[in-house]
Order: structure tokens, then sequence, then C-alpha cells
């Protein structure tokens, strides 16, 4: 497990499903387009449902997302075209980690998987039929054949590895130049996460690995992913990047990395978790 000073961003926490509230319920919005979420005259998320109006003509196509101890939060899906006023700003919800507390975050994390959820499942995938949303839980439902649909939620495996006192980074053509991170991929039908992670370090840099171990997970909202993070030890072989995949791998002194990526995300906690390893065990 990650040691208590890490936390896991877009991680909602302490937010339940609840249908049966109290009628003066203080209500929460959130303004969702996409990966992206509108925020106020201060840069944080706009969560006051009168501030919230000011750029709505219509009654809100609005959903619960969850309830807390600061009331009913909702998502509010509308068009990233719609006319902000001056001060107010569409905001990917990746910018706003580190600007906005992080049980928000999560809040804001959800409302973003959830209207993408109920936007690809306008219609039954059975029948065809148009569908509603249900009542009682998070899903879709089919008036026509009952079909019932619930948020997909695709596993990502990702690993940190290690050799002696070095680290296998590697920098994917999708990072930002010059950052480098750790290998991963989704998880493909029939496969163990361990089988995963062997499998996708095996496509990507060629290499063989061992004493693979579970470490902790992470939401992630782009659009609906879990990442599951492990750290693992070198076995055998030698790099081979898959250039489909990977643009540089090697192994770096954990003395000596490059740039990483930020702070919090959870290839850095892995990265870190394993630098604080080897670092003792080099002590000893």
């Amino acid at each position: 497990m990650i040691p208590e000073e890490y936390t896991i961003p877009f991680a909602t926490n302490g937010l339940v499903y609840r249908r049966n509230l109290p009628p003066d319920t203080r209500e929460q919005w959130i303004l969702v387009d996409g990966p992206s979420v509108v925020t106020g005259k201060d840069g944080t998320m706009l969560t006051d449902p009168a501030a919230c109006r000011i750029f709505l003509e219509d009654d809100p196509d609005r959903f619960m997302i969850g309830y807390d101890h600061r009331g009913s939060w909702y998502a509010v899906p509308i068009s990233g075209s719609v006319l902000l006023a001056d001060g107010y700003a569409w905001t990917h919800l990746r910018s706003l980690y580190g600007v906005i507390p992080d049980d928000l975050l999560g809040i804001a994390s959800r409302a973003v998987a959830l209207s993408r959820f109920y936007h690809t499942h306008l219609f039954c995938g059975i029948c065809g039929a148009e569908t509603n949303r249900k009542e009682d839980e998070i899903a879709t439902v089919c008036p026509a054949c009952g079909h019932i649909g619930y948020p997909v939620i695709n596993p990502v495996v990702i690993v940190c590895i290690r050799r002696d006192d070095t680290i296998l980074l590697a920098r994917s053509p999708r990072f930002l130049p010059n950052v480098y991170g750790v290998i991963a991929g989704f998880v493909e039908a029939g496969e163990t996460l361990e089988q995963a992670v062997a499998r996708e370090v095996a496509e990507e840099v060629g290499i063989a690995i061992d004493t693979i171990r579970y470490r902790c997970s992470q939401p992630w909202p782009f659009p609906h992913s879990l990442m599951v993070g492990f750290t693992a030890s070198y076995a055998g072989g030698t790099i081979r990047i898959n250039p489909a995949e990977i643009k540089e791998a090697g192994w770096y002194s954990y003395q000596s990395l490059p740039t990483l990526p930020a702070a919090g995300s959870i290839t850095r906690i892995l990265i870190d978790l394993v630098v604080e390893e080897i670092s003792r065990d080099t002590k000893c």
C-alpha cells in the first residue's frame, strides 16, 4: 500500500448515492462538457446552482452523482459552446489538480465520467430503443427490453520496474517532451492483472519481470479507466522498444532521474516508492 502522505488524484472519497433526501438538502452543481468543467472568477470550480443558472436558458438536464456532508451533488451536461460571462471559463479537469481540494477533484471526476457514460448510452445496446436513467442506482434501463447498462470502467495496469539500483523509465510519443514515465497498458479479456503487467512489459520493452506486487490504484476519467499500479523486478532480457508505443526507454540510476510526471500522479507515486525502497536497501 502507498504511504499515508500520498493522496490519489481524481478519487472520490465519502460520496454515496442516495435518492431519498430531505427536501431542504443543499444542491451543488458541476457544469460539464467532455473532460472540462466550468470554473468561476476565482479560478476554482463553479458549484453554486444560482451562479450556474446564469448560463442555462432552460431547466438543466442534471443528474445526481452522489451525496456527502455538504449536500447532494449533480452533474449538469451542457455544450462547451455555451457563452460564458467574463471571468468564467471551461477548464480541463486535469488542470484543476492542486488547485481545488482533493475531495472536490474526486467529485468532479465522477461528474465527468458519468456525464460521458450517459451520453454514450442514450440507446440500448441490445434492441436500440432509447434508454432511461435508472432511478435507484447509477445505470440506464431500456423500457423496451429491460436491459440495464452500468458505467464502463476499463482496467489499465501500470508498473515501475527495478533492476538493482536503477529504474526502467520510458517515453511515449504521447508524453510531454522530455518527460519520462513507466510502462502501462489495457488489460485484455481473460487476463489477470499480473499477466497483463508481464505482457505489456514484454510487448513494449522486450524484457521479463518477476516479483509483481500491487501497490495502489487511481481512477482516470479520461474517459473511463482505472489505473492499477504495480512494482516489479527485472528478471532478464535486453530492452527492445516497440516503436508504435515507446519512443525511448532505458535504465536510470535512482539518484539521477530525468524529468518525471508531476507529483501526485500514480506514475510518480510508483517511481517514488521504488526510489525509497532502493535508498533503504543501499543504506543497509
